[in-house]
C-alpha cells in the first residue's frame, strides 16, 4: 500500500527539519514524500538541500499559496492513501505503519484520524484532545478533525473534488466535508501526530 505525504512549505526553517525527519524515518521505499515550497527566503532551502536524499521531490513555486501547493502534489503524484503535514507539525513514530494496517484491514474505509496532541514551538506537549467516535453529522457542523492526524484514500479525495486551490482558510475541512459525504470515516483512539498552533503562515 503506497502512501503519499505532501508538505507545503514557506519560511518555516525553524521547524521543517523536525517535520521532515518525522515523516522520512517511517516511510517504505514505495511511498512518496513531496515538498512544495512557496519560495522561502529563510534557511528552508538549506534544510531542503540537506535532506534531498530522503525526500522524493522538492518543487519550488513562488506565490502559489498553501492550498495550491498541496493540490499540485496530489495532482502530480499517485498513491493509495495520502495526507499532508504542515512544516511545524510532526508525525509520531509508528503512525504510518498503523494507518496502512487499518486501511488494509478495512477496504471500505475512506478516511481515518486520531486524537490531537498540542505542542509548543519547542516540541513540548501542552495539551490533548480526546475525541469521540466519528459522527459525520457533528463533524460537518464543527471542525474538530485534526488535520495532522488525518489520512484518506486518494480515490476518495478525487471523488470529493480534491483540495480547492483557491482557499486560504479551512483547506482541510473543505476536503473532509467532501469525503464525509461518501461515508467510511473512522476516528481512532490513538495519537498519529502533533500540532503546533503557533504557526506564522
Amino acid at each position: 500500500m503506497k502512501l503519499l505525504v505532501a508538505m507545503p512549505s514557506l519560511n518555516q526553517g525553524r521547524f521543517i527539519e523536525a517535520a521532515i525527519v518525522s515523516v522520512a524515518r517511517q516511510l517504505e521505499p514505495s511511498d512518496e514524500f513531496v515538498i512544495v515550497d512557496g519560495g522561502s527566503s529563510d534557511n528552508t532551502p538549506d534544510v531542503l538541500e540537506r535532506y534531498s536524499g530522503v525526500v522524493t521531490a522538492v518543487h519550488v513555486f513562488p506565490g502559489q499559496g498553501q492550498a495550491a501547493a498541496i493540490r499540485w502534489a496530489f495532482d502530480h503524484y499517485d498513491s493509495d492513501i495520502c495526507c499532508y503535514l504542515n512544516t511545524d507539525d510532526v508525525l509520531f513514530d509508528g503512525a504510518v505503519q498503523k494507518v496502512k494496517a487499518l486501511f488494509r484491514a478495512q477496504p471500505r474505509l475512506s478516511m481515518i484520524y486520531s486524537d490531537r496532541v498540542f505542542v509548543n514551538s519547542n516540541g513540548v506537549v501542552t495539551g490533548l484532545w480526546r475525541l469521540p467516535p466519528h459522527s459525520s453529522y457533528l463533524m460537518s457542523r464543527w471542525d474538530y478533525i485534526p488535520q495532522e492526524t488525518a489520512f484518506w484514500r486518494h480515490p476518495s479525495m478525487n471523488r470529493a473534488g480534491g483540495i480547492d486551490a483557491d482557499l486560504r482558510f479551512a483547506i482541510d475541512y473543505d476536503l473532509f466535508l467532501g469525503i464525509m459525504a461518501q461515508g467510511g470515516i473512522r476516528h481512532v483512539r490513538d495519537h498519529f501526530g502533533a500540532f503546533n498552533p503557533r504557526r506564522s503562515v
